[in-house]
Protein backbone atom coordinates (compact mmCIF):
# COMPACT_ATOMS: atom_id res chain seq x y z
CA UNK A 1 0.00 0.00 0.00
CA UNK A 2 1.09 3.40 -0.68
CA UNK A 3 0.13 6.04 1.98
CA UNK A 4 0.32 9.83 2.48
CA UNK A 5 -1.06 11.91 4.96
CA UNK A 6 -2.03 11.61 8.97
CA UNK A 7 -4.28 9.32 9.64
CA UNK A 8 -6.17 11.40 12.10
CA UNK A 9 -7.17 13.92 9.55
CA UNK A 10 -6.41 13.70 5.59
CA UNK A 11 -4.83 10.55 3.92
CA UNK A 12 -4.33 9.35 0.65
CA UNK A 13 -3.97 5.63 0.24
CA UNK A 14 -3.25 3.31 -3.19
CA UNK A 15 -3.74 0.15 -2.81
CA UNK A 16 -2.29 -2.21 -5.62
CA UNK A 17 -5.14 -4.96 -6.05
CA UNK A 18 -3.93 -6.55 -9.59
CA UNK A 19 -0.10 -7.51 -10.92
CA UNK A 20 1.46 -5.46 -13.59
CA UNK A 21 -0.38 -7.33 -17.10
CA UNK A 22 2.10 -7.94 -19.91
CA UNK A 23 0.87 -4.52 -21.55
CA UNK A 24 1.98 -2.83 -18.31
CA UNK A 25 -1.57 -1.73 -16.93
CA UNK A 26 -2.78 -2.67 -13.42
CA UNK A 27 -5.74 -1.97 -10.98
CA UNK A 28 -5.25 0.23 -7.89
CA UNK A 29 -7.88 1.22 -4.70
CA UNK A 30 -7.87 4.59 -4.37
CA UNK A 31 -9.56 5.61 -0.69
CA UNK A 32 -9.06 9.34 0.07
CA UNK A 33 -10.13 11.27 3.28
CA UNK A 34 -9.88 14.67 3.74
CA UNK A 35 -11.62 16.21 6.99
CA UNK A 36 -15.12 14.93 6.68
CA UNK A 37 -15.02 14.16 3.02
CA UNK A 38 -14.01 10.22 1.68
CA UNK A 39 -14.41 8.57 -0.90
CA UNK A 40 -13.30 5.48 -2.81
CA UNK A 41 -12.54 4.67 -6.61
CA UNK A 42 -10.65 1.83 -8.62
CA UNK A 43 -8.41 2.91 -11.28
CA UNK A 44 -5.79 1.94 -14.11
CA UNK A 45 -2.04 2.65 -13.75
CA UNK A 46 0.81 1.99 -15.91
CA UNK A 47 4.01 0.72 -13.71
CA UNK A 48 5.64 3.85 -15.09
CA UNK A 49 3.37 6.36 -13.36
CA UNK A 50 4.58 5.62 -9.94
CA UNK A 51 8.61 5.54 -11.44
CA UNK A 52 8.06 9.45 -12.62
CA UNK A 53 6.02 9.85 -9.42
CA UNK A 54 8.74 8.29 -7.29
CA UNK A 55 11.83 10.11 -9.03
CA UNK A 56 10.18 13.02 -8.60
CA UNK A 57 8.74 12.65 -4.51
CA UNK A 58 12.37 11.86 -4.02
CA UNK A 59 13.80 14.92 -6.17
CA UNK A 60 11.04 17.09 -3.90
CA UNK A 61 12.37 16.02 -0.85
CA UNK A 62 15.91 16.64 -1.45
CA UNK A 63 15.23 20.54 -2.64
CA UNK A 64 11.41 21.05 -1.21
CA UNK A 65 11.30 23.12 -4.31
CA UNK A 66 9.21 21.99 -6.96
CA UNK A 67 6.17 19.99 -7.26
CA UNK A 68 5.53 15.88 -7.82
CA UNK A 69 2.49 14.24 -9.31
CA UNK A 70 0.97 11.12 -10.60
CA UNK A 71 -0.76 11.83 -13.37
CA UNK A 72 -2.50 8.32 -15.05
CA UNK A 73 -3.17 8.54 -18.58
CA UNK A 74 -6.78 8.03 -17.81
CA UNK A 75 -7.25 10.91 -15.77
CA UNK A 76 -9.48 9.16 -13.61
CA UNK A 77 -6.91 9.93 -10.56
CA UNK A 78 -4.69 12.64 -10.13
CA UNK A 79 -2.21 13.40 -7.11
CA UNK A 80 -0.10 16.50 -7.00
CA UNK A 81 2.65 17.72 -4.35
CA UNK A 82 3.21 20.99 -4.65
CA UNK A 83 6.60 22.59 -1.67
CA UNK A 84 5.53 25.82 -0.54
CA UNK A 85 8.80 28.54 0.92
CA UNK A 86 7.68 27.23 4.17
CA UNK A 87 8.29 23.69 4.48
CA UNK A 88 4.84 22.53 3.97
CA UNK A 89 3.57 20.46 1.06
CA UNK A 90 0.12 20.64 -0.68
CA UNK A 91 -1.88 17.97 -1.46
CA UNK A 92 -4.42 18.41 -4.13
CA UNK A 93 -6.18 16.45 -6.98
CA UNK A 94 -9.07 14.83 -8.12
CA UNK A 95 -10.94 11.22 -8.25
CA UNK A 96 -13.66 10.43 -10.87
CA UNK A 97 -15.80 7.95 -10.04
CA UNK A 98 -14.84 6.42 -13.32
CA UNK A 99 -12.32 7.46 -15.90
CA UNK A 100 -12.84 11.01 -16.62
CA UNK A 101 -17.02 11.39 -15.84
CA UNK A 102 -19.18 11.12 -13.71
CA UNK A 103 -18.84 12.26 -9.59
CA UNK A 104 -16.01 13.77 -8.75
CA UNK A 105 -14.00 14.21 -5.52
CA UNK A 106 -11.57 17.15 -5.89
CA UNK A 107 -9.45 17.91 -2.80
CA UNK A 108 -6.46 19.94 -1.35
CA UNK A 109 -4.69 19.35 1.98
CA UNK A 110 -1.54 20.55 3.73
CA UNK A 111 1.03 18.08 5.10
CA UNK A 112 4.10 18.17 6.40
CA UNK A 113 7.49 17.45 4.68
CA UNK A 114 8.34 15.07 7.28
CA UNK A 115 5.56 12.65 5.88
CA UNK A 116 7.28 12.87 2.37
CA UNK A 117 9.90 9.83 3.88
CA UNK A 118 6.96 7.55 4.56
CA UNK A 119 6.06 8.27 1.12
CA UNK A 120 9.11 7.55 -0.59
CA UNK A 121 9.43 4.28 1.40
CA UNK A 122 5.59 2.75 0.32
CA UNK A 123 6.21 4.08 -3.02
CA UNK A 124 9.44 1.87 -3.43
CA UNK A 125 7.89 -1.21 -2.81
CA UNK A 126 5.85 -1.06 -6.12
CA UNK A 127 8.17 0.56 -8.43
CA UNK A 128 10.79 -0.39 -11.04
CA UNK A 129 13.59 1.79 -10.36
Amino acid sequence: MIALGDSASSTIQISPTSKISIDDWFQADIEIKVNCFSGKINAFFESGDLTRFYHDVIKLNKTLKGKAELLPREDQFKLSLIADNLGHIIVKGHAYEQACYGNCLNFEFEIDQSYLSELIDSLEIHVRI
